[in-house]
């Protein structure tokens, strides 16, 4: 009889240990800290424009696998990894389906084709703004290189340049190889791009962006690596050097002087 009180409190005792031990659980442990919105949304999207997410995970997947150069499909991210403490929670919620990251070596002539198949959806609207309605999920994504599109320029005929450590590619080079970091839905055919032979690495896109946070005390926007002209808000004549339009604007302004001077010549002819 003097144990009838003891298995209530044993009871008692025992449930607010297990609450206490799911709460505990329950509280996760920031990787790091975003000091801005990194998003894959906005007026356009990662489906037709660059993104501060694509560049993010982009930059992840290099850091991870040691490629030289990352080019990831927009269909592999989503939403918004808000400013603040950055949780596992977050990055699942940023990148729904844990893809795969695999390596291809790529000639400069395949990143090439792989490039202008990546922009050759994009149409402008009657604002000559890219339009977001031709937004898609192989919309490229990069890291390591920089890039320029002139997105009213036929199809096929749209990337002006690729840059890779300060220099200037070669587009038709067939001899040049890079090892390019992607999904397999990149390199197999699936999306329409070209397809490639490819090699697992063993990890994937969530365990890359996992890592590369947990690896610094904040994340900040990476620097952009995509340009996108022949658009009203880049037309191509802004990629002219100033000195040249300067140049340009002074040799016109001499040619119209002409017939004014070779009037006042003529008149101080006549009147001597």
């Amino acid at each position: 009889m003097k144990y009838r009180g003891f298995f209530p409190l044993l009871l008692t005792a025992l449930l607010i240990l297990s609450i206490c031990v799911t709460g505990a659980a329950a509280i996760e442990k920031p990787l790091t800290q975003a000091q801005s919105d990194f998003t894959a949304e906005g007026a356009l999207g990662a489906g037709c424009s660059e993104s501060a997410l694509g560049d993010l995970l982009a930059d992840a997947a290099l850091e991870e696998t040691g490629a030289q150069m990352a080019i990831l499909p927009a269909g592999v991210m989503t939403g918004t990894l808000e400013k603040g403490a950055v949780f596992q929670s977050d990055e699942e919620r940023v990148v729904p389906e844990n893809a795969e990251l695999v390596t291809a070596r790529l000639t400069v002539a395949d990143l090439a084709a792989l490039l202008e198949q990546g922009v050759s959806k994009l149409s402008r609207n009657e604002s000559e703004q890219i339009d977001a309605t031709s937004a898609w999920d192989g919309f490229p994504q990069v890291g390591g290189f920089s890039w320029e599109y002139d997105v009213s320029a036929p199809e096929g005929e749209r990337l002006q340049y690729i840059r890779y450590d300060g220099q200037e590619l070669e587009l038709t080079d067939c001899q040049s190889t890079y090892m390019v970091v992607s999904v397999p839905a990149l390199f197999d055919g699936s999306m329409g791009y070209p397809a490639y032979s490819f090699e697992r690495t063993g990890t994937e896109l969530r365990q890359a962006l996992r890592d590369y946070c947990s690896a610094r005390d904040s994340i900040a926007v990476p620097a952009s690596r995509s340009t996108a002209i022949g658009t009203a808000s880049y037309p191509i004549k802004d990629r002219l050097p100033v000195m040249a339009v300067v140049i340009v604007g002074v040799l016109i302004a001499l040619v119209a002087s002409i017939p004014k001077w070779k009037e006042e010549k003529h008149f101080s002819f006549r009147g001597k």
